[in-house]
């Protein structure tokens, strides 16, 4: 369905229909991702069943803030630190630091996702059980260094070429 502007171009009005018709995946994708949710709920309450149901047990730091000053100001916090370096090592830095050379979705996740994960889980969990840190890691951190890599590469190529086609 379309109509004309007072300026004579044409333009298409949103039907619902065709964008969630161009937004479906195509049948093997849906076989695939069913067969997937069947095992992945056999698994989950296989396991349930088996194991059962076990209340949450809380730790020796209530959290809040005693949680954060225990990951951040007790005895252990240079374990803590150790292990936040050894899953995200410079990846945060380089983040920040170029944070203007990075794509708008790696930016946007990078001022919400990332903080708002590291805050959550430095007042609620021992932040030395630092595999809590792979998904920002993994999800916004490596990619996010990943395109910074790829630019400095483009941008070296670039400029080698430049030079090549002023020295001939």
């Amino acid at each position: 369905v379309a109509n004309c502007n007072l300026d004579g171009s044409i333009k298409k009005k949103f039907n619902i229909r065709d964008f969630v018709r161009s937004a479906m995946p195509d049948s093997k994708t849906l076989l695939i991702t069913a067969i997937s949710t069947i095992f992945f709920l056999l698994i989950f309450f296989g396991i349930r069943y088996s194991v059962g149901y076990r209340d949450y047990v809380g730790w020796r730091v209530p959290s809040g803030f005693p949680m954060l000053n225990f990951n951040f100001f007790s005895k252990t916090s240079i374990k803590t630190y150790c292990e936040i370096f050894a899953v995200t090592t410079l990846l945060p830095l380089f983040g920040f630091l170029y944070f203007n050379k990075l794509p708008k979705l790696y930016s946007y996740l990078m001022i919400t996702l990332v903080p708002i994960w590291f805050l959550v889980h430095a007042t609620m969990v021992v932040i030395y059980e630092s595999r809590i840190f792979l998904v920002p890691t993994i999800v916004v951190l490596l990619p996010a260094t990943i395109v910074l890599i790829q630019k400095s590469l483009h941008e070296d190529s670039r400029e080698s070429e430049l030079q090549a086609s002023q020295d001939t």
